[in-house]
């Protein structure tokens, strides 16, 4: 087995560190150096560039944005020998070793950022719906569906551009949920995410919002 870290002591042989590039819609950014783990990058871009990530191949769907969704939902499909998984969108590089984000599971096989803005996805899917970045008929199908099945308000709201997760049955159940939520309805995950946690009786992690362990950068298009 691989050099243990003083960080998780997690071995990295046992962590994927993944994310998606699709149509140039964001930069390749490096790795972060030193890190032991393997960095998986899906994408169409091909390997020049690719900065430390190994290319993995994409499924064949058509829409770029449900691709990527795909690529980050099914972790337990891609990765199905890993112990851990750390998923971080393609505007995001990371300052620290990814392998310290497992800490913040507390004992959960679930850990991602709180949302900046709200704790509820009912009003998120009204702020969706207001800046037009959602069908508001199947937004609203899908918030009507989750009410009648007593999902109740402000439960919680996670930004899903950083997640860490142990590969475990009960996460392999919540990701084929997720992941059915989101082609039958919209893909803006964070819709659909804390519906699939609370279904479940999941509970999660809390990554804090410092600000100090990775940057964001605009999309590039």
């Amino acid at each position: 087995m691989g050099e243990m870290t003083s960080i998780s002591g997690v071995d990295p042989e046992d962590v994927i560190v993944y994310t998606a590039i699709l149509g140039y819609y964001d930069q390749i950014r490096p790795i972060f150096p030193g890190s032991k783990a393997r960095h998986i990058l899906f994408s169409d871009v091909g390997p020049k560039n690719s900065k430390g990530w190994e290319i993995a191949p994409l499924y064949g769907i058509r829409q770029p944005q449900l691709m990527s969704r795909k690529c980050k939902i099914l972790a337990h499909r891609h990765f199905p020998d890993a112990t851990y998984t750390i998923w971080y969108d393609g505007w995001v590089q990371m300052c620290i070793d990814p392998l310290e984000l497992i800490q913040y599971l507390q004992g959960n096989d679930w850990a991602a950022e709180r949302h900046a803005d709200r704790d509820c996805i009912y009003r998120e899917a009204r702020a969706c719906i207001t800046l037009g970045h959602v069908n508001p008929t199947i937004t609203w199908s899908q918030m009507n569906a989750y009410a009648v099945d007593g999902f109740p308000e402000h439960y919680g709201l996670l930004g899903n551009h950083i997640i860490v997760r142990k590969n475990t049955a009960q996460i392999a159940e919540l990701e084929e949920l997720w992941w059915a939520q989101l082609q039958k309805y919209t893909i803006r995950d964070q819709l659909s995410l804390m519906y699939c946690l609370w279904k479940l009786n999941i509970s999660y992690g809390v990554i804090p919002r410092t600000g100090t362990y990775y940057k964001t950068f605009n999309h590039s298009r």
